[in-house]
Formats: C-alpha cells, sequence, structure tokens
C-alpha cells in the first residue's frame, strides 16, 4: 500500500505506540516486513496463528489491546477492508477507513475515511483533529 512508510514514521515521530493486528500468518508478516524493513516501528504484532477466530471476529485486536495495555478508547485502528473494519468496531476501537471504496455507506461509522494514505497525511498534517 502506497505512503505505509510515511505513515508509520509520522505517527512514530508522534509518539504513538504502533501496532500490527491482520489475519496474515506469522510467515507471511516476516516475509512483508522483512522485504519493507519496517520492523522497528511496531510495538507489538498480532497474526491469525494467534486466535482460533478471524476478523470480523474482534479477537485479534483485543489481543493487540491487551499486548499493548491500552483500552480501546486510547486507540485508532487504521483499516483496509469491511471485516477488518466490522472487527475493530466489534472490539470498540474508533477506525479509520483508508480503501478506493472508503465513501461507501458500509463504512459510514468510521471515524475517517480515505482512499490512499497519503490522503490521511494530508489531512492530519493541515488539522490533525478534524482528519479523524
Amino acid at each position: 500500500m502506497r505512503g505505509v512508510q510515511e505513515a508509520l514514521r509520522y505517527f512514530r515521530e508522534a509518539g504513538y505506540k504502533i501496532a500490527l493486528a491482520t489475519s496474515s500468518s506469522r510467515q507471511v508478516i516476516a516475509a512483508v516486513l522483512n522485504k519493507l524493513s519496517l520492523w522497528h516501528f511496531f510495538d507489538a504484532i498480532s497474526s491469525a496463528d494467534d486466535e482460533p477466530r478471524g476478523k470480523p471476529h474482534p479477537a485479534v485486536y483485543l489481543t493487540t489491546l491487551r499486548k499493548l495495555n491500552l483500552n480501546a478508547s486510547q486507540c485508532l485502528v487504521i483499516e483496509d477492508s469491511f471485516t477488518g473494519f466490522c472487527a475493530a468496531q466489534s472490539a470498540g476501537i474508533a477506525t479509520i477507513v483508508i480503501a478506493e471504496d472508503s465513501q461507501h455507506a458500509r463504512f459510514q461509522a468510521a471515524a475517517g475515511r480515505y482512499q490512499t494514505l497519503p490522503e490521511l497525511l494530508e489531512a492530519l498534517s493541515a488539522e490533525p483533529a478534524a482528519a479523524v
């Protein structure tokens, strides 16, 4: 996804904890994070290998909250899929959707809706509070 490194850098420099909560296996996660040299950005990683039920079940997000020692109200999820959006919402976490169809009515409950990560970063740079 275009803008991943820039987004991770933005949130890290702003002092946020960053986690990856994915339905992918540890093997796939390792391959992607190694290829893109992204390991250093993450404070916690939760994968499909950690949970008996995948998204849209909220388990992967609930596990990630425990790993970070945070409450849902202290977090923000950035999701690129409807099943992930549903999982985050079920976990009670505010969610920003990054997807080509982000303006679709099914994402109406999102805290923010953008087609690309660069679009989100532009909104955050202009007015951080309004982007969410």
